[in-house]
């Protein structure tokens, strides 16, 4: 009895399990394939976009919709959904409405439809920055963009979280960048599809809460001035310009661009100068910086702002010369917290499909919720059940925190390579010992010899007392291990490369078969 066909079965079954696999360190989500015939924006006849709420302060805000035909525009306004009882209007036809609204009071609640040619839209409501010193409550997110651009519909992940957020009633709501998983320089009816479908999600949010958003990666094209899209999506501070900053309930926020064309992962030129006198220009005593590229990333390793460790070494000493209090970021789709002398980084980047697997951890869908006033700030990670994972308190009175990046612990690394180790706080003392050796202030790299090391470090805090971390390291003379980078995001998408595999499968199979049939 021939055994071909038997063979012929396992192979093709062995196949078609690689082509199926995804790759490591990606959490590849289902895709949501609901793009709409009219997917550019939602289904209303009168009112594709909007209406949403904008630029909130205490006394006035901006309330933006669009319409398919050129219409006049209302605003009707009021203390109670069914009290509406100003109005601002303007008579001048035009597809884009921007009315503002104006004689609001302090920590209010505002109720809002928007009319356009005698429609009414739903009656929503918003609330008005509060008094300075009164706590607020703001949600961070990042990179919600699809899985891949043939299908550019939102993820039923972000639409989750949009809801969740909804559900907290926050003052702001901030997005660290990659709205949609790409914009093309020539296919223009392709942009509208991918952020019109973004913005589907985000109004549902929007209504009721301004969001702020950075510009990411992928909202953009390398080596080209194509924010368009981003400007149009987002109206906020700054006008035309992708950074900007404002004061909110007391607060300093300041949002930064790292994909400028010209000097992409980096803050350099006239932004760095804009970043200097704005952070030196403000008296508040919290300040927020966000930005779409970390500066510590555990995925995007030397390809985000620590690509160029000079000028991101420049811009921590700013920080902490000005007493930022936290950087928010996107970028790596991951949950990250490192404290860097009194600087908190944080990395958010979890109501998206794709997660990174990394030693570091963190690999979840999520939010951080921050609740903020003038001198304290609580900080809690919120996962897709709603359940709090991660928590941490400003002012921090705690031990002083070691942090490691670059090579990962467990993992492999050449001999004259060295992880990179920050603290919590500039440490009173601080010590390295490797194989339970001396104590040296300098950490050195791994050991020449091959095989397993071990990395002792002490640091002492301003309150005296000493934190201790234990480290494993495997020297491997002659070959690049690559263990802790993956690689950087927006190269071939994970859906490409397994289509390249099954095309490869089929042409074998067939060459198989078909050897097997003439022999």
């Amino acid at each position: 009895m021939s055994r071909k066909p038997s063979f012929l079965i396992i192979f093709s079954l062995l196949i078609l399990s690689f082509a199926g696999a995804p790759l490591a360190g990606l959490e590849i989500a289902p895709l949501d394939s609901e793009i709409q015939p009219d997917a550019v924006r939602a289904d209303d006849e009168i009112f594709p976009r909007g209406p949403t709420v904008h630029m909130v302060n205490k006394t006035s805000a901006m309330i933006y919709w669009e319409t398919k035909t050129p219409t006049n525009a209302t605003v009707n306004y009021g203390n109670a959904s069914d009290n509406l009882d100003s109005s601002v209007s303007n008579p001048t036809s035009s597809k884009e409405h921007s009315i503002w609204i104006d004689g609001l009071e302090a920590g209010t609640t505002v109720y809002y439809e928007a009319v356009s040619d005698g429609t009414s839209s739903e009656v929503y409501y918003f609330k008005t920055e509060p008094e300075d010193g009164t706590p607020f409550k703001l949600i961070v997110m990042g990179d919600p963009q699809p899985l891949q651009s043939m299908a550019p519909g939102q993820s039923q992940i972000f639409r989750d979280f949009v809801d969740m957020a909804r559900n907290e009633e926050p003052h702001l709501v901030i997005i660290a960048g990659d709205f949609v998983h790409e914009v093309s320089a020539t296919d223009e009816t392709y942009n509208e599809i991918a952020w019109g479908n973004y913005l589907n999600v985000s109004d549902k949010l929007g209504h009721y809460t301004p969001i702020y958003g950075c510009i990411g990666n992928h909202d953009t094209r390398p080596g080209e001035t194509y924010a368009d899209w981003f400007l149009d999506s987002f109206h906020q501070y700054g006008g035309n310009s992708t950074w900007f900053s404002f004061d909110y309930a007391g607060v300093h926020f300041t949002f930064l661009d790292t994909e400028v064309p010209e000097t992409p992962r980096r803050i350099t030129g006239e932004q760095y100068d804009w970043l200097v006198n704005d952070l030196q220009s403000t008296d508040k005593e919290i300040k927020y910086v966000v930005a779409h590229q970390p500066f510590y990333p555990v995925a995007h390793i030397d390809s985000a702002i620590d690509a160029n460790k000079t000028e991101r070494a420049r811009l921590q000493n700013l920080f902490e010369e000005e007493n930022v209090t936290m950087f928010l970021s996107g970028h790596d789709h991951v949950f990250q917290r490192i404290t860097v002398n009194g600087v908190v980084h944080v990395t958010s980047s979890g109501v998206g499909p794709k997660l990174y697997r990394t030693p570091w951890g963190g690999d979840y869908n999520h939010y951080v919720r921050l609740n903020t006033s003038p001198r304290r700030i609580e900080m809690e990670t919120v996962n897709k059940d709603g359940d709090v994972t991660e928590t941490y308190t400003l002012p921090y009175e705690g031990p002083i925190e070691i942090a490691y990046r670059e090579i990962a612990n467990t993992s492999s690394a050449l001999p004259d390579e060295a992880p990179e180790f920050y603290f919590s706080e500039v440490p009173e003392e601080k010590y390295f010992s490797w194989d339970g050796g001396d104590n040296s202030t300098t950490l050195g790299t791994l050991p020449d010899t091959n095989g397993l090391h071990t990395l002792d470090v002490y640091a002492k805090g301003s309150n005296g007392e000493w934190t201790h971390k234990y480290y494993e390291f495997t020297t491997v003379q002659g070959i690049d291990t690559g263990t802790t980078t993956l690689p950087p995001d927006g190269g071939i998408d994970p859906l490409v490369i397994v289509g390249v595999i099954g095309i490869a499968a089929v042409i074998i199979l067939v060459i198989v078969v078909y050897r097997w049939k003439t022999s």
